[in-house]
């Protein structure tokens, strides 16, 4: 079917503004009269808080507000499980966690305060090895893990968050039939989401208690939910705004500061309450990339054929875990995007006195493709075939069940993925020169276990001129969902861009929405925003058939004018049919997404089981290694991504470009590096964020295998694309040096390291 909006290459809506600056972030909005928040953070990793004595603090000039765990203990919060408190209560998990907040007139004054705060500590044994943290008589860092509320089904003991088993066929039997067997250690490492705005948040309350908090959140709503809960008013006193997000890769979707900001402007009179971050703060003390420790034993057939796959994966949430299901579920990713006889596979999320950990981009993706798409080079060099075919061979199809048991693959495109990616890498990567490597590796990104629906509503409101409104709580973290919302409405509405209007991210003036994030925005939110827009068609639809006397189905809607099919000069000005409407009962045109969500959620329902999409790629990368300095330089990168359709190709693409320079990080340069609990990197100058300079030339190529259910068949590409560009790159590594490193990163010490090694 021929589009007019999507399909096409649209500018993004906020990329003037981006662009020269005049963009509005939360740092950006000054309130008169607003005080300065600065926290008081726990300077050992485990201790119980005998005594704290804020009355110095309390009674020194120009501070309005003081806060500690006494004022926070009534309530937890977490998006998943919910084992924190906005302020630590009782004891102390690690270092940098909060333990009191002021608020004064200026930062001096803030600063000051948090000195004259007098807290006593009683240190308790810590425990910073996860599988330290399994061994009977280890510390146990949640002594009530039990009582804790949880969204999702958990097994939770000890220091364990979670644990997950996914198995099926006969093992034994599979591992005896094969021609290989091979076992292998994986370990991965913490990383920041390095977002370039740090946390930010500012807030009021008014005469009425109602708090208004301004947040670099990509979920308004869940927020406000569990701020409502921290302060102790209904959510109706709660007003969350997201201005324009300066980055969030999966680390802006949980509150931290927010509550604590909220509390404060509770307690200073009607004064806004500024709290953000530092950067030092956020590298120091912010939730990180679970680290990850995997062993993994493969069977395969002398030609080519995976038999078998038995894994166990221990991740180190640190002191706090947000999480859904403590990502154990992905453990079900040891198996890859691959089919086999057989599969045992176990993951567990153990607490430890590190820094807490959480989503980031893919979470659970990147650390368990490394391992399995290692596994599947190794595997393919050590029986002299192929790596692309036994892949090839391998790869899950439409029919094929998934790792995790819950349901079956439908609209898969990674078998078509492959064949392009080889494509283009047979006629582009082709080593001219010594110690230069190509690797390729497949990615994946699947839907979780269960049933996990994150609630989207819209309003497509036409407005008297024939322009129209699109009141959405999604955010845009740098993901072009607003370009993509504003396109679906065009589309359906006969519009252009720049005739949509946007209300967005602001509770008090949007429908529900469950937050950005999952590579799900689009296929979630996307369907909300067409099924509103087709509503607010179909009513202006209805108004001119009457005026046209002509039946809806013989109109068209187009350019603010609507008119018969094959007549265009038999027509009316979408503007005359408002001024008319809006003297009916039924007053001014609002399209509502619920009549469509309900369709929807029948045509799901029908379809139980059905796993409809899978986002698949693959993905080969050519490297250059200077064996007397371990430097890897990448000389050239490819992707071939299913997008299902892709709505806005250049920003598709562009999404998937960003997934491979996230990997990059991820592979070659990042690590929050920690000893005994404390972070030992906490500036960009130590934390390694690859540049321009250490990036190639990135080529991107959409292969589109509709989804049943996505909007006009869409699929989500902001994760799949990071997912397999470690492995790729272990995988060439080894292809151009003949040492193959299994722990992240790979930096030029380690391939020395593992050079010298192979020479003795």
């Amino acid at each position: 079917m021929p589009y007019t909006i999507i399909g096409k290459n649209v500018t993004k809506v906020d990329a003037r503004e981006k662009a020269t600056g005049e963009a509005i972030y939360t740092g950006d909005i000054h309130l008169p009269g607003t005080l300065y928040g600065l926290l008081l953070r726990s300077p050992v990793a485990h201790a119980r808080i005998v005594k704290i004595d804020t009355r110095a603090a309390e009674e020194l000039s120009g501070v309005s507000a003081v806060l500690t765990g006494k004022d926070t203990a009534h309530v937890r919060i977490g998006r998943f499980l919910r084992d924190r408190t906005p302020l630590a209560s009782g004891k102390v998990r690690y270092i940098g966690e909060p333990v009191a907040a002021v608020a004064a007139v200026d930062k001096p004054t803030a600063t000051k305060a948090l000195g004259l705060i007098k807290i006593t500590y009683e240190e308790l044994p810590a425990v910073f090895d996860p599988e330290e943290a399994l061994q009977p008589g280890a510390p146990v860092i949640h002594e009530e893990l039990a009582s804790y509320f949880d969204v999702a089904p958990s097994k939770r003991y000890g220091n364990v968050r979670n644990e997950s088993r996914y198995a099926w066929g006969d093992l034994e039997a599979a591992m005896a039939e094969a021609d290989l067997v091979y076992e292998g250690t994986y370990c991965t490492q913490a990383i920041h989401p390095a977002y370039l705005e740090p946390r930010h948040a500012l807030a009021v309350a008014d005469a009425h208690g109602k708090v208004t908090i301004w947040s670099s959140t990509k979920s308004p709503f869940t927020f406000r939910g569990l701020v409502a809960q921290c302060l102790g008013v209904s959510i109706s006193k709660v007003r969350m705004i997201a201005p324009t997000i300066g980055g969030d890769f999966g680390g802006k979707g949980t509150p931290t500061i927010e509550p604590i900001c909220g509390m404060l402007a509770q307690k200073t009179g009607g004064r806004p309450v500024r709290l953000e971050s530092t950067r030092e703060e956020e590298l120091a003390y912010g939730f990180v990339r679970h680290p990850a420790r995997i062993r993994l034993k493969t069977a395969m057939r002398k030609d080519g054929v995976l038999l078998a796959v038995q894994g166990e994966l221990i991740y180190d949430t640190g002191a706090y875990n947000d999480a859904i299901m403590g990502l154990t579920f992905s453990s079900a990713n040891l198996v890859g995007p691959y089919k086999c006889k057989a599969a045992e596979v176990v993951g567990r999320t153990v607490y430890t006195n590190n820094l807490p950990a959480g989503h980031v981009r893919a979470p659970g993706a990147p650390q368990t493709l490394f391992a399995i798409e290692s596994q599947m080079d190794i595997m393919a060099r050590k029986l002299r075939l192929d790596p692309w075919e036994v892949r090839r061979i391998n790869a899950v199809e439409d029919g094929s069940t998934t790792g995790m048991g819950h349901g079956t693959i439908r609209n898969s495109g990674l078998k078509a993925c492959l064949r392009k990616a080889h494509e283009v890498a047979f006629r582009s990567l082709t080593k001219d020169g010594p110690y230069q490597g190509i690797g390729m590796a497949c990615s994946q990104w699947e839907v979780f276990p269960f049933e996990f629906t994150t609630p989207s509503r819209a309003l497509v409101m036409v407005n008297e001129d024939g322009s129209v409104t699109l009141h959405s709580g999604i955010t845009e973290q740098g993901g072009g969902q607003y370009t993509t919302m504003a396109q679906i409405v065009a589309e359906e509405m006969g519009l252009s861009i720049d005739d949509i209007g946007l209300v967005v991210a602001d509770t008090d003036a949007t429908p529900y929405e469950g937050g950005t994030g999952a590579s799900a925005t689009t296929q979630r939110a996307g369907n909300s925003v067409r099924f509103a827009a087709q509503d607010a068609r179909e009513q202006l639809l209805a108004l001119a058939s009457e005026r046209l006397e002509a039946g809806t189905s013989d109109l068209v809607l187009e350019n603010k004018r609507v008119y018969v099919k094959g007549a265009p000069h038999k027509g009316v000005p979408v503007a005359e049919l408002l001024r008319s409407a809006i003297g009916l009962t039924g007053g001014p045109i609002i399209g509502s997404s619920v009549e469509g969500q309900k369709a929807l959620l029948a045509a799901k329902k029908e379809a139980h089981g059905i796993v409809d999409a899978p986002s698949y790629g693959a993905q080969a990368v050519k490297v250059q290694v200077d064996p007397e300095t371990g430097d890897v330089r990448i000389l050239s990168y490819i992707a071939a991504q299913d997008s299902g359709f892709a709505i806005n190709p250049k920003n598709v693409e562009g999404q998937v470009e960003g997934g491979i320079v996230f990997g990059i990080g991820y592979a070659l340069t990042e690590e929050i590096r920690q000893d005994g609990g404390k972070g030992l990197n906490s500036t960009l100058v130590d934390y390694r964020l690859p540049t321009a300079t250490d990036l190639p030339d990135i080529n991107v190529t959409l292969v589109e295998q509709p989804s049943t259910f996505g909007p006009y068949g869409a699929k989500g590409v902001g994760e799949s694309g990071t997912t397999p560009v470690a492995a790729a790159l272990a995988n060439a590594i080894e292809d151009a040096i003949g040492v193959r490193i299994t722990d992240l990163p790979i930096t030029p010490q380690k391939v020395l390291r593992a050079l010298k090694e192979k020479v003795l």
